[in-house]
């Protein structure tokens, strides 16, 4: 494990600008969290690197595009309570158990939650692309009996509001003057 740290050591920056201590990851760890496989390995070290700095876990911010929230709420309670820890563990940099990388987003950081109850499937989708939060783009019932794939209707709209999400993260997180 310590070769390990190593390895990974320069993939972080530690800096305290106004006497706080920060942590920033490098895009590389982001690259590495593309492979599942390597998840554990890359959480092990950021866990360890913050146990070090006496940090307990680092909880990324939570912002809702359109009227996912809303949404949300509306749905059985099993299934909120499913979805809504889904997406806590999101905040926490974990991946959740009832997830799969959505297709057709040129990479691995759009990400569907799939939560079957006795009413039907429903999914809630989220983007990891932006360092600082996780945006939760839609959520939804499936209706669709016929196949696993999400319907075109909701990917168009899943498109859209990752463009609404981008403009939110660069006004409030890179133009700051």
């Amino acid at each position: 494990m310590l070769r390990l740290r190593r390895q990974f050591k320069p993939l972080f920056r530690i800096e305290k600008p106004s006497g706080k201590t920060l942590i920033a990851f490098d895009y590389a760890i982001k690259f590495l969290l593309r492979d599942k496989s390597w998840y554990e390995i890359v959480e092990d070290c950021i866990s360890s690197l913050l146990e070090s700095a006496g940090y307990g876990p680092v909880k990324i911010t939570k912002r809702w595009i359109g009227p996912s929230k809303k949404d949300l709420l509306s749905l059985p309670e099993d299934v909120k309570h499913e979805i809504g820890y889904a997406l806590y563990q999101a905040q926490l940099s974990k991946q959740p158990e009832n997830t799969k990388i959505l297709k057709g987003f040129h990479g691995a950081d759009v990400i569907e939650i799939l939560v079957d109850d006795r009413a039907g499937t429903y999914r809630s989708v989220y983007t990891i692309r932006f360092s600082k939060a996780i945006f939760v783009l839609h959520v939804f019932q499936k209706k669709s009996k016929s196949g696993i794939a999400t319907p075109k209707k909701d990917i168009d709209l899943i498109k859209s509001r990752l463009k609404l999400a981008e403009a939110a993260f660069n006004e409030k997180y890179l133009k700051r003057g």
